[in-house]
């Protein structure tokens, strides 16, 4: 990702409320535990 994209998110971002930021980290940390738990699983049962 270039530099000018990553700061206009960054922007972004800090323009959000900080309880829609709360969502989506936590909407985030639930996406990354089903990607591991779902990786887990697969592993498992090759």
């Amino acid at each position: 990702m270039n530099n000018h994209r990553k700061a206009w998110i960054t922007n972004q971002w800090n323009l959000l409320p900080s309880e829609c930021k709360r969502q989506q980290v936590s909407l985030r940390n639930t996406n990354l535990d089903a990607r591991l738990v779902g990786h887990v699983h697969l592993n498992k049962t090759l």
